[in-house]
């Protein structure tokens, strides 16, 4: 039986904002709280696993719908295999002269990036999300757009070898330990001003066992201590 987690954490940072949706049991995701202002361009990284440890994204256009397609951003996806690699950044570039031209524009734009995440694939068994976020931040970092979103769906359970959480006995485990590991093997990504949505944490699925309340739990200190660290570098 899934989790019935429903309930939804947002911390806003000075640095940036990290938005937590704890979704246990829900495959299409809709963001609302820290997303970019619309009229505004901004460079956006999507992070998914596409992998058998979590729901299948089944209704790619609502998960993209918050993405901004205004001319001079961009998005990039970001496959979370055990080798991360991305796809992209496709640029929002095409600047209309009137709106009804530019909606349709933007409505191509978003439609190509529904194409490229619902023929994205994991090629590598594990899931590394601790090296996808890092190659999410460099694809973010070499965007020219002032605005900068990272959007995450993903169990937050990382089983590559950066940290395989299925190895560890998570509830005896002290989060902040492991995150000064990564830091001193210099695996915290800089992602200051950048604006963090994290949703299906704990949400698992096909090989990936259940998860307790209390796992979950750990998982979500975890994922905030990383990106509390992350946002202030």
């Amino acid at each position: 039986m899934k989790l019935n987690v429903l309930s939804r954490m947002a911390a806003v940072l000075a640095a940036g904002t990290l938005v937590v949706g704890l979704l246990a049991g829900c495959s299409t995701i809709s963001s609302k709280d820290g997303a970019a202002d619309s009229a505004v361009a901004t460079d956006t990284a999507l992070i998914i696993t596409q992998g058998d440890g979590m729901p299948a994204l089944t209704n790619a256009e609502e998960f993209l719908n918050s993405v901004n397609v205004t001319p001079g951003g961009s998005a990039g996806l970001v496959v979370a295999d055990g080798k991360p690699f991305a796809l992209g950044p496709q640029r929002f570039d095409k600047v209309k002269n009137n709106d009804i031209q530019q909606a349709r524009a933007d409505k191509t734009a978003r439609y190509q990036l529904v194409e490229a995440v619902q023929g994205a694939a994991a090629t590598t068994p594990e899931t590394d999300l601790i090296s996808a976020i890092s190659l999410a931040s460099r694809m973010l970092s070499a965007g020219t757009a002032d605005s900068k979103v990272m959007v995450i769906r993903h169990s937050g359970v990382n089983t590559a070898t950066s940290l395989p959480m299925q190895d560890l006995d998570l509830l005896n485990s002290d989060p902040a330990k492991l995150l000064d590991q990564l830091d001193a093997a210099a695996m915290l990504p800089q992602l200051n001003g950048v604006a963090v949505e994290f949703y299906g944490l704990g949400d698992v699925a096909g090989s990936q066992g259940t998860l307790s309340a209390q796992q979950v739990q750990w998982l979500k200190s975890f994922w905030q201590g990383f990106f509390d660290r992350s946002l202030f570098r």
